[in-house]
């Protein structure tokens, strides 16, 4: 009898083990000598895959062993990302302004589990633009993100299909040299649902919805002011045993600031890299 974390899926012998309401999986292996050494996969939650085993004692012939020294805690995980962003940003109003660029993004990715299960997990990330690749104006600006999250896995998810819900705190902003059009420090609440669909040993699917109304330092918000986004990521043992994951994400921040109405589109596609 194994105990598996919550959000991850153990493959011994050829099969995926179910999981029951305890967080046990059963495995019978067939038995001709007094131990054995049963190998065995864990794909956890990010989609990494530990491979281990466990050696078996017994005496009967077909043995059923209680393993709880193979129990597996949740794992903290860091992953890193970068690609190519597509970026439309218009003013209208007071000032008017028709930026296009592709830039280079690079994203850093913190999640840490409250407890063993990984029902609860405290996220932390951030994006920025690395570098311009083509611009329709010569003074570089740069675009900045940060978000802080608290994650809970819901209970009636499976380890072929998990759903997550998540709120916190956003934070983006602008750095423009000449400080010609942009906005600054935008701040405030997120909610961040997610869905991951699993098959064990071929591929990992994950899927987001981000609703953030924002405003400018935390004042009182309007909802008109907000930022809508959406992605998607896909991860496979063929792509360094899942440590690599193809990601595209899209995000539209609409927003009325001092009379002046502020779009701003993105499209990216990135490779993202899982450290630990």
């Amino acid at each position: 009898e194994l105990e598996i974390p919550e959000g991850s899926n153990l493959i011994a012998r050829g099969r995926s083990l179910e999981r029951d309401d305890r967080g046990h999986a059963e495995l019978t292996v067939p038995w001709n000598s007094s131990e054995r050494l049963v190998p065995f996969q864990l794909v956890d939650a990010y989609g990494q895959i530990t491979e281990s085993s466990i050696r078996l004692y017994g005496t009967s012939a077909a043995s059923l062993i209680r393993a709880s020294d193979a129990k597996i805690s949740a794992k903290s995980a860091f992953v890193v990302g970068l690609g190519p962003t597509l970026i439309h940003y218009t003013e209208s109003g007071l000032r008017l302004t028709n930026y296009r660029s592709t830039a280079l993004t690079v994203t850093g990715d913190y999640q840490l589990p409250m407890s063993a299960s990984g029902n609860w997990t405290i996220q932390g990330s951030i994006y920025g633009t690395a570098v311009q690749i083509q611009q329709s104006t010569s003074d570089d600006p740069r675009f900045i993100g940060v978000n802080g999250r608290l994650i809970y896995r819901l209970p009636f998810s499976r380890e072929s299909l998990e759903l997550k819900l998540a709120a916190g705190i956003y934070y983006l902003s602008m750095i423009v040299p000449s400080e010609s059009f942009g906005f600054k420090n935008l701040v405030g609440p997120q909610l961040y649902p997610t869905i991951r669909y699993q098959i064990p040993g071929v591929l990992t699917l994950r899927t987001y919805v981000k609703y953030s109304p924002v405003s400018e330092q935390l004042r009182i918000m309007d909802l008109a002011n907000r930022e809508f986004a959406y992605g998607i990521s896909f991860a496979s043992p063929a792509l360094l045993k899942q440590k690599l994951s193809i990601n595209y994400n899209h995000s539209d921040l609409s927003l009325s600031l001092s009379g002046i109405q502020i779009s701003n589109t993105t499209d990216s596609v990135s490779l993202s890299f899982l450290i630990f």
